[in-house]
């Protein structure tokens, strides 16, 4: 916490001694409503984005021993870990890509697919690539007690891969002023799983996470 305190500090006092722009009181009633508008939903966005990346390990502890959350906690953040270091800097460029190609349509759907092409060209090699070397890897690193975490990393990569090649559609509803689809359409990734993961989770943390795996590509 104070880490994060004396870093925003340090930004605070950089972007003062650097930039001439000063906050004021004064702005626009009508423009304030339109970014409040816009606004809400990408906060909710937000909201639902976090409950829904979670809700998966708050079931796996309601259900599953402590032994099999941090097993599957474990794999989904090395997958985590991995994809943000290859799709970060993508994701750096490709919206200021969208957004110049907002004049049409057409040039806003090149766009996204171009980017949707070059993301899955990351994200399957990388696929397979853990999905091959993680049984090999894995047990090296670990003791005999995490002999599972293989096979889960092998399953969830699938869902990952799906889900972070196709997340820049969360953009382009932006671009067109329609913040809230994306977030509708998460709170099904919600509320499906939420009834489906109680009833195959009784047949072990494998069939869970093939239910997760298919929830991504919903």
């Amino acid at each position: 916490v104070l880490g994060q305190i004396l870093s925003t500090y340090l930004n605070v006092l950089f972007y003062w001694n650097n930039i001439a722009w000063r906050p004021s009181l004064y702005f626009v009633w009508k423009e304030f409503g339109i970014v409040m508008r816009f606004g809400k939903w990408v906060t909710l966005e937000k909201i639902i984005e976090f409950i829904y990346s979670n809700v998966d390990i708050v079931v796996i502890g309601l259900i599953f021993d402590l032994k099999t959350v941090g097993l599957y906690s474990t794999a989904k953040y090395m997958l985590t870990l991995v994809y943000t270091a290859v799709n970060g800097p993508v994701g750096a460029i490709s919206y200021p890509m969208l957004g110049s190609s907002i004049l049409t349509r057409e040039n806003l759907k090149k766009s996204f697919l171009s980017i949707t092409s070059r993301i899955i060209a990351l994200n399957i090699p990388l696929m397979f690539g853990i999905a091959i070397t993680a049984p090999m890897i894995i047990p090296l690193i670990f003791n005999p007690k995490w002999e599972q975490l293989p096979l889960l990393i092998v399953i969830l990569v699938v869902g990952e891969a799906v889900s972070r090649s196709l997340w820049v559609q969360r953009d382009i509803y932006k671009l067109l002023n329609l913040p809230e689809v994306y977030g509708k359409n998460l709170l099904i990734n919600i509320i499906l799983p939420l009834s489906l993961y109680p009833i195959f989770s009784k047949y072990g943390v494998i069939a869970f996470c093939i239910i997760k795996v298919s929830n991504d590509f919903v």
